[in-house]
């Protein structure tokens, strides 16, 4: 059975399948020269685990699912994060792979699962979806470039002047952005602030200008 699901797992992936595979256990450790031994090798590190007639079970069923899935851990470990557990086995990736992998696992395959696509229209690299906004209120996190911090006296002042002290418009993230904006610190460094939202965003971008490094957005869903 499909099932949607409304956020996205680890923050990242859109889609998750859930296996049972017993046997994946002897991937572990999950390294890619574990891996590599368990694909290559004619007899794999993991067959110490096997002996008298153990070995020839091992080689007609397990030992070629095990291939199969080290081959796709090691080959795709930057597009995917898997997690073994039991008889479970957990891959979550994109669309595309997560659907070659239940191909190839069809026997294995128990359940999937993923994100619901008015959901991911919403999303982009700068934006993060969460249950809860950052401290409840805030819906953007403003970055500035590392080094801006003693090249502007007046930048400081502007916005101190517009949010410091105005929990409703933003906060500082940390004492040393808030040391900066007070006067107390020539803080070199990159660092952040919350704002509240798009209405008080506007200022910040007027004051910080090209000194604005990113800014990520929080949809609360």
């Amino acid at each position: 059975m499909r099932k949607h699901h409304n956020r996205l797992f680890y923050g990242r992936y859109t889609h998750k399948a859930v296996f049972d595979m017993p046997w994946a256990s002897y991937l572990y450790p999950t390294t890619d020269e574990h891996l590599s031994d368990i694909v290559q090798s004619p007899q794999p590190e993991m067959m110490r685990y096997f002996n008298g007639s153990d070995f020839k079970k091992m080689n007609a069923t397990v030992l070629p699912k095990a291939r199969a899935l080290a081959y796709i851990i090691r080959k795709y470990r930057n597009q995917m994060k898997f997690r073994i557990q039991q008889r479970e086995t957990i891959i979550y990736s994109n669309k595309k792979l997560v659907s070659e992998i239940v191909t190839s696992f069809w026997d294995e395959w128990k359940n999937s699962f993923e994100t619901k696509n008015d959901y991911m229209a919403k999303m982009d690299k700068n934006t993060v979806l969460c249950s809860r906004l950052p401290h409840k209120k805030y819906q953007y996190q403003v970055w500035m470039k590392q080094g801006c911090y003693t090249s502007d006296d007046k930048m400081a002042k502007s916005l101190s002047a517009y949010m410091l002290g105005k929990p409703d418009v933003g906060i500082p993230a940390n004492k040393l952005q808030q040391h900066w904006l007070e006067g107390k610190s020539d803080y070199d460094g990159s660092g952040y602030m919350y704002v509240s939202d798009e209405k008080c965003l506007t200022p910040v971008h007027l004051i910080l200008g090209e000194n604005i490094d990113k800014i990520v957005k929080f949809v609360k869903i």
